[in-house]
Parts: structure tokens; sequence; C-alpha cells
């Protein structure tokens, strides 16, 4: 049976691609002399405030109650978002395939979440209306049990795939008086449209025409979406300080090109074009780009782990110094009417990384602040006012908890951050991984809320190189328009491997076989404000199931199940 797959596209990459499968079981009958004629139409919806998107219908088993479906579905899985499906189960009476006019037998709404927790839920179907759906255009008889579905997803196999990529330029052109500073920005093509997205960026070599930069993975489902034809865009730039940054030049190839010659010839060689001056005489090109490296390379993903079992747990940090401002003063950056910059995220990071933790409970510390019943500045307060039970159940109640606290808080200083990474970290390394069996049980987030400011920066870094080594992801959202340059040097996008932390700090490796990982992000949250509420999910979230996969990976830890 041809599969059928969700067809619009998102400014989004995937975290990887589901296939979807279906069975019903017990499917009540509308026909006198026969059982039904079930099939099953499938919707999709990327958020809560999306429509829902038809994708397909299953092929119609005639006089069956119980039927496993052999058309897949195949829809985006995005780790950073909530999104969900509908499985409306049809009597297809018409022989003309189409769903209006059928009888209704029931639907199923499951998030996405819940499925790549499990891998296989099977729930009864509803006999009510589809909410948001007309129905108008189906013959509905209501049944006290309509039967069973059983949904299974499985992930596509070559998103477990990672590429590592080595890249050099050489001659390239002067975009300044006399050199350049380059940086190369790698790009996809999205269907058949001519438009492209960046999927991962190499950093700037500061006047350096022949610029090398050291090898990096990616998935493979981020560089091409798991097609190895897709084209490709490598965009070399000049970095400015204090204007627009200037093209250099482009290469348009795919990942199946730059294998072949890799093989063939050790690596892949092309002429680096700029498109404005190719009509200029004497012309030729700017330069060369090279990949003297390309490798492909099996490795378990994140959905392999998170669907046998692995929990993703939320750690909150909020910063409370005096730097945000009288939380009384209407526009102060903890003013609580209305929701402030620290709740949005909370809720905005929170709400996705909930879907993923059974317990749903959430460590709360703060720092900087005098906190209620106490007489000194703390720097890693438990807000429940317990060091042995910090936690609270679930995202409205840690919100809850926040506005309590900013009432019974006075904000002081200094900004440490070491003290709440070092928590985190020992509460990671007691229960998070098992030892004997190599299993991850759990992978904790830790999401700083803070200002700007940082007063323990050598402290941060070595905490933050101690943090790598265990199942931990630590994630910084600015909040206000302080300042964020210091923010900016803990993070770690940067094409050498490890976060400028973990280089700068310490002189031992995570594992006899490689490097520290990268295990920090920044994101300023007036940045992605505007943008909606999705956007600082995506940029806060999307490095997570690299993360977790490269931990797993170093250590020798596989899924639960695997060989």
């Amino acid at each position: 049976m041809a599969t059928q797959s969700l067809s619009f596209h998102s400014n989004i990459p995937p975290t990887t691609q589901l296939e979807i499968r279906i069975a019903c079981s017990n499917l009540a009958s509308y026909d006198l002399a026969s059982k039904s004629d079930p099939a099953v139409s499938f919707y999709f919806r990327e958020h809560d405030n999306t429509p829902w998107v038809h994708v397909g219908t299953t092929e119609t088993v005639k006089n069956k109650k119980d039927v496993t479906f052999m058309t897949p579905m195949h829809i985006p899985y995005h780790f950073a978002k909530n999104s969900f499906m509908r499985f409306v189960v049809l009597d297809m009476d018409n022989d003309n395939g189409k769903i209006d006019h059928q009888d209704f037998i029931g639907y199923v709404d499951l998030s996405v979440p819940a499925l790549a927790r499990q891998r296989v839920v099977e729930i009864p179907l509803m006999s009510s209306d589809p909410p948001g759906m007309k129905m108008d255009m189906l013959r509905i008889r209501r049944v006290a049990n309509p039967g069973n579905i059983r949904i299974t997803g499985t992930e596509v196999s070559n998103s477990k795939d990672i590429v590592t990529l080595g890249v050099q330029c050489r001659n390239l052109e002067k975009m300044d008086l006399f050199s350049s500073d380059p940086y190369v920005r790698i790009e996809r093509a999205f269907g058949a449209t001519d438009r492209f997205d960046a999927v991962h960026k190499l950093k700037t070599k500061k006047k350096n025409r022949n610029p090398i930069w050291k090898p990096f993975e990616v998935t493979l489902m981020t560089l091409c979406g798991g097609d190895i034809h897709t084209k490709l865009r490598f965009t070399v730039m000049d970095w400015d300080k204090t204007s627009k940054d200037d093209l250099i030049g482009s290469v348009d190839t795919t990942l199946q090109a730059i294998t072949e010659q890799v093989r063939d010839f050790g690596s892949a060689n092309f002429p680096i074009i700029n498109p404005t001056k190719v009509t200029k005489r004497k012309y030729n090109n700017s330069g060369h780009l090279t990949i003297y490296q390309c490798n492909l390379q099996r490795a378990y993903s994140f959905y392999d782990f998170v669907s046998t079992g692995t929990e993703v747990c939320l750690s909150v940090a909020i910063d409370f110094t005096g730097s945000n401002g009288n939380p009384t003063t209407p526009g102060t950056l903890h003013y609580l009417s209305p929701a402030n910059q620290y709740e949005m995220a909370i809720h905005q990071v929170g709400r996705i990384l909930e879907a993923y933790d059974t317990d749903r409970m959430i460590p709360a510390y703060g720092f900087g602040g005098v906190f209620y019943g106490t007489q000194a500045v703390g720097h890693c307060h438990p807000l429940t006012g317990n060091m042995q039970q910090p936690e609270v159940h679930g995202i409205d109640e840690l919100i809850d908890l926040y506005r309590r606290s900013v009432a019974h808080t006075r904000l002081s200083g200094p900004t440490n951050f070491a003290p709440v990474i070092r928590q985190v970290t020992q509460r990671v390394r007691h229960d998070h991984v098992d030892p004997h069996q190599r299993l991850l049980r759990k992978y904790s987030i830790l999401l700083i809320l803070t200002d700007g400011d940082i007063s323990d920066m050598q402290e941060t870094k070595q905490a933050i190189y101690e943090a790598a080594n265990c199942a931990m992801s630590i994630i910084i959202v600015g909040v206000g328009t302080h300042d964020f340059a210091l923010m900016e040097e803990l993070d770690s996008d940067n094409d050498d491997g490890g976060s400028s932390a973990t280089k700068t700090v310490g002189n031992g490796n995570l594992n006899p076989g490689g490097g520290r990982r990268d295990i920090v992000q920044f994101v300023p949250f007036a940045r992605t404000a505007a943008l909606g509420p999705d956007k600082l999910a995506y940029e806060t979230l999307a490095e997570v199931p690299d993360q977790i996969a490269r931990f797993a990976m170093m250590n020798g830890i596989k899924p639960r199940g695997s060989l």
C-alpha cells in the first residue's frame, strides 16, 4: 500500500519522521447483513492554534470488525512542538472512496508526544463529534461502544544516520581591505520550491582567506530531511562588525554528490560563485570550497530512547537579583500583571517537556535573592523552602509558586549560576543512568531564567564542564533587554565541538573516545517573543534530542530492548 505523507512544509526542520500504522478491533457494525467496511481517515495538527490537515485515508477492508490496515502514514515529529493526530474511523459504503456520505463509527485524538513515549497506544474510540470538525457530510449513528483502535509509531530508519562533514575554503575573495572574515551557512531546499532554510552554521574565522573548520556532526534528517538527493547550499559570508554581512558566494550540491567525490577522489571540491558577479568581465569564482571529510554512521536516536522509557525531566532556576527591578513597579521584569517574561518562558518551554515526564515533578530553585524565612542571599534556594523536596507538580503549580516567591523575596545579588548547576548535576548523577544495565532512565533539562548579569563566570564554566559528563543539558533564557554577552560566551554554537566553558576549563575527556559535549543553549526571550510561542520552544529545545543521543553514544548506552 502507498504511504500517505503530510504535504505541507514547516520552517522548522523536524527532529525525525514517524511512520504511523493503524489497527482496529471489535468495530461496531452498521450494515444489516454484514460487518462494517472500515477505513481510517487520518488528520494532523502542528499545535493548538493551527487547523487540522488531512494527511490521507487508509485502504477499505470489506466485512471486518478486526482489521490491521496496510497503509502507513508519515508525519514530521518535532520534539519542541505539542502536535496532535486525529483518527476518524468510517464504514465505507460508497465505492468511490471519498470520505463524505459514509457512516461515522468513531474517532480518537492523540498527541504525538504521548505516542512517542509509548510507541504503541491502544484506546477505545469515541462516538461523539470530533471537536472543531464539521460532521454534516457523514452519516452518524451513535453507539455506546464503537470499538478500539491501536496506533503504532515507528521512526523512519534513515533519520538515525549521522553525517560528519569537514569543510575548508581556499583563496576566498577579499571582502575587506586586506582579507575576509568568513563563515559558512549550510542550507537545505524544502520541497520543490527555491526556498532554502539554514540547518547549520560554521563559526567566523577572522582575517582568514583559507579557513579550515574542524569536522562537525549533524543528523541526516536535519541536514537533508533523510534524502541524500535534496539540494544543499553552502553559503560563504563575510562577517562585518558594524554593517550587514556580505555574500562571498555559494555552492549548490547534494549529499550524494559530496559522498561520491569524497569516495572517488578523497575530497569534494567546488567553485564558490557569487550570482551578482557572474556577468562581470573576467569573473571566474570567489574562491573554492572543499569537503575534506564526509562520513555517514548509524546511531541510536532520541526517539529510540524516549519511546522505550527514557523520561525527559525539567528543573528550573529563576534569577531574583536586584537588576530585575522592583517587582511592584509596572514594566520591571518580575512585575506580575500581566504575565511577565519569566512566566511566559516557563510556560512555553515547560508545556513541551512535561509531556515527556511521567510524574511531572519539577524542582524549582531561586538565586540572587533573600528568600522567605532566610537572612542571607541564597544562590540555590528551593522555592518550596525544602531542599529535600524542591519539586512541584506540573507547570501550573510552578508558576503559582513563582508568583508567591516574588511576593516574599527581597531582590539582591550577586548572580551566581554555579551553585544551582552543581545541585542539579548532583541529582542527575544519583538516579538518571543505571550503571549496571547501561540504561538511560532519565535526562534532565536545567532551565535557567536570568536578566543577563553573571558574577561567577569561571565557577560557572567549571560547573558546566563537570555537568557535560552527566545526563543533562542547560538552557539559558535571557529576559529583558540587558547585554547578554556573557550568556553568549557560555553558549557553544560553534564548529569545534564542546562549549566555550568546556574548552577553556579542565583537561579531561568525557570518555577515551571523544571530547566533551555541547550542553548549553542560550536564547534571548525578546528575540523570539514577536515570532510566537512555538518559536521560543523550538529555539531552546532544538538541540536537546541530539544532545541526548550524543550522551548515550559517547557513554555506550543503548535503548531498552536493543541488541
